[in-house]
Parts: C-alpha cells; structure tokens; sequence
C-alpha cells in the first residue's frame, strides 16, 4: 500500500466476488485480487467500481495476452484507475 502512495491506517474491508476474496481499501482507493486464477467476471466486477487503484498478482493470469485484456477492459469500464500486476 505505501508503494502505491496509500497510508497504512485506511481501512480495508473484504468482499466475495465470484467465489473469491477482493480486498478494499478506503471504499474505491485500492481494490485487490490475489486468488490464483481471476476470471474477467470479476475483473469486470472490480472495474465497475471504479476505483483509483486496482492490483492483480501477475501469476493470477493464465498468459499476457489475459493481462492486456484486463488493461482493455478497464480502459472501457474504468478509464481513470491505474492498474497494477505485482
């Protein structure tokens, strides 16, 4: 969270989307996915939220061409969030 210019103290919150643990920060700053395999059902779900940040594990993806289409996604359902694969 510091990485991504969140202080330690706001409060995170848990959601079950799909079948599968999304993390929330502060309501929409940070909304995360750490499962091992996310489907763009939920990729949809959290960009429909719109949050400032949202953040993936690069092995959640099954190759690069299913974190290009997450991008893509967001770039039509959330424009303004910034995206990262850790």
């Amino acid at each position: 969270m510091l990485d991504l210019g969140l202080t330690l103290d706001l409060p995170i919150t848990t959601e079950q989307v799909q079948g599968h643990t999304v993390y929330r920060v502060a309501e929409n700053a940070l909304v995360a996915c750490f499962e091992e395999a996310v489907d763009f059902k939920i990729v949809d779900t959290i960009a429909e939220w719109q949050p400032l940040k949202a953040v993936f594990r690069d092995s959640s993806f099954t190759d690069d061409k299913d974190r290009i289409n997450v991008e893509t996604r967001f770039k039509r359902l959330s424009p303004e969030t910034s995206i990262t694969v850790i």
